[in-house]
């Protein structure tokens, strides 16, 4: 990106704040930190958390920012990628990756006849008012106040 485009970005951003209603408090970045924002998000695949850190600003905020400028420069339509024919068209050298990102079942230790029957004896009241908690082996066995299983 030029220098030329981030300051177009920056007056599409700044004319629409003047025309839009003021409402709520002022946002503690300026237009131009603001878009800066948006596009590392945009180049840094960063979590919001992250560069809420990196701004000082909680993620929620971060997150609100980077929809607004991005629905700003949207509907401005002076910024827009290249639809498939225009890239097509432009016959650039291009690899394909292919990445295996299908779901894993999660792993977990299958539940003894022994839990099943404890679990299957003792009623959901006794469950939710449990102050015990003995440790027999792998398993954490419970019993409630007074009782001992």
């Amino acid at each position: 990106m030029t220098p030329a485009t981030f300051e177009q970005m920056v007056k599409v951003v700044a004319a629409e704040k003047v025309l839009a209603k003021k409402s709520g408090r002022p946002s503690k970045l300026s237009g131009e930190d603001q878009v800066l924002m948006t596009l590392e998000y945009w180049r840094e695949y960063r979590t919001y958390f992250h560069i809420g850190i990196s701004w000082g600003l909680d993620e929620t905020n971060v997150l609100r920012t980077v929809r607004k400028v991005e629905n700003i420069l949207v509907k401005s339509g002076l910024f827009s990628l290249y639809g498939k024919k225009k890239v097509k068209e432009l016959d650039l050298d291009t690899e394909v990756l292919g990445v295996d990102v299908s779901e894993h079942e999660v792993e977990r230790h299958k539940k003894t006849e022994e839990i099943l029957q404890w679990q299957a004896k003792m009623p959901y009241s006794e469950i939710t008012n449990i102050s015990q908690y003995k440790n027999k082996g792998n398993y954490l066995y419970c019993s409630q106040e007074g009782k001992d299983t």
